[in-house]
């Protein structure tokens, strides 16, 4: 098995992105993405959780380890590794660079913001949904955690996916958010989610 995975629609993805978007408008976002998963290896490494294969896909990436027995406690700290490292460099961007004269600079700093915040999204298949799994599993069953975990992810998703129409109607904007939403609940009901 391959240390590296990436799927297809990715693959295509970001093609399509190299051809219609000038490739320095996309430095920032690669950038925070790379950042963002980096702190997660870097957590994997020091807690000496082995990985096994990193998997990017249209969502992000998806960290595999070895063995999945490991602590609540190290799963929150792996889960809480990649937000941490966004918005940490979004507050160092905001500070050192007072005015944000540079057009990379703020878009970069704005990346992190909103890739730190969207993954504490207490949201299945995100970092936030991770933490919050971690967090209730000390207490809770397992069966409790997971149907209470489902109803969160889909009451959450489904206040971005009104959010989104709203602002696509009103404001005719926000496409990528409203595609964003819709690629979501898709991937729910196709893994069964809500079942």
């Amino acid at each position: 098995m391959s240390k590296f995975k990436i799927d297809t629609f990715t693959v295509l993805l970001l093609f399509v992105c190299l051809i219609y978007t000038p490739f320095y408008n996309l430095i920032p976002v690669f950038t925070a993405i790379l950042l963002h998963e980096l702190a997660h290896i870097i957590a994997a490494v020091a807690m000496k959780i082995k990985i096994k294969q990193i998997e990017l896909n249209i969502l992000g990436a998806r960290i595999h380890t070895k063995n999945n027995l490991f602590s609540y406690k190290k799963e929150i700290i792996l889960s809480a590794a990649g937000p941490l490292m966004n918005l940490l460099i979004f507050f160092i961007i905001h500070i050192t660079f007072e005015f944000w004269e540079n057009d990379i600079i703020k878009d970069f700093a704005f990346y992190n913001l909103t890739l730190g915040i969207l993954n504490l999204l207490p949201m299945e298949g995100f970092d936030g949904g991770r933490i919050f799994k971690g967090l209730l599993a000390q207490v809770f069953s397992f069966q409790v955690v997971n149907s209470f975990s489902r109803f969160l992810s889909f009451f959450v998703l489904f206040i971005l996916w009104i959010i989104s129409v709203y602002f696509l109607i009103r404001a005719g904007a926000s496409l990528a958010l409203f595609a964003f939403c819709s690629a979501l609940f898709s991937k729910m009901i196709k893994k069964d989610v809500f079942i």
